[in-house]
């Protein structure tokens, strides 16, 4: 399975767009789903100390396969404040 995340705006806009994508997408197959939900835990506290006037870019994604009889998991993140946003 995969998963992915992203958005792009003012700081409590992208977390709540972002946590209502993870509400949405589902549930992985372990242990997928536990490294989609430590991913969740990384965005929530990586945003909540930016000012609300902040500007972020946040895109996230994971899978998972069985090759051979093993897991591979793969998983990005990338949070990234924006400057010179004009509005």
């Amino acid at each position: 399975m995969s998963w992915s995340v992203s958005a792009f705006g003012k700081a409590r806009a992208v977390e709540q767009a972002i946590e209502k994508q993870f509400t949405n997408s589902g549930i992985c197959r372990e242990p997928e789903e536990t490294i989609r939900q430590a991913v969740r835990s990384i965005i929530k506290t990586s945003l909540a100390p930016l000012h609300e006037s902040c500007v972020v870019r946040v895109e996230g994604s994971g899978s998972m396969w069985n090759p051979s009889g093993g897991d591979i998991n793969s998983v990005s993140l990338r949070i990234q404040p924006e400057q010179g946003f004009i509005e």
